[in-house]
């Protein structure tokens, strides 16, 4: 699967890149993966083209609140906004990450389109269905670790409205 390869490789630049982050290890799972754990906050974004599938980042807590510093730098953000924000800096990783992959993985089949991100805390864990395939990589940084996980559902296609759905 080159496309969890592309992720993972464009996810590392950007934090390394954007956010001055030191990445001290990366692994990939192809296949193997039984059961994602979801973490802190949670970011997914539903592909829709020639297979149908689903990006989740996992955030650890340290990593996501270092981002969101970097993020707002600068910015007076009202207290009652923070979980807001946060929120908002896990979907901008993704789309940015997910953004540029696609434009590197070339689908001859048919174009690749996606739906906004949808950001949940703490979701509910998901099982690997008979149906379905789970690729991950982790990401291991000085600020904590990022999950990033790749379902697909060749058969069935997977709705954005059961990912929004999913963590509530």
């Amino acid at each position: 699967m080159k496309i969890i390869d592309l992720v993972t490789e464009n996810c590392v630049r950007l934090l390394e890149g954007e956010f001055g982050l030191e990445v001290f290890k990366t692994t990939t799972y192809m296949k193997d993966v039984v059961k994602i754990n979801p973490d802190y906050l949670n970011s997914f974004i539903v592909l829709r083209g020639y297979v149908p599938s689903v990006f989740a980042f996992s955030y650890e807590k340290t990593l996501i609140e270092f981002i969101f510093k970097k993020f707002v730098n600068g910015i007076d953000v009202d207290a009652t906004e923070l979980e807001l924000y946060k929120e908002e800096s896990a979907g901008e990783i993704m789309n940015m990450t997910i953004g540029n992959s696609l434009r590197d993985f070339k689908s001859v089949k048919s174009p690749i389109k996606l739906s906004p991100p949808v950001v949940h805390r703490g979701s509910r864990n998901l099982i690997n269905k008979e149906d379905t395939e789970f690729y991950s990589s982790k990401i291991v940084t000085s600020r904590g670790k990022l999950h990033i996980y790749l379902l697909i559902r060749p058969m069935t296609g997977v709705s954005y409205e059961e990912i929004k759905n999913s963590g509530r």
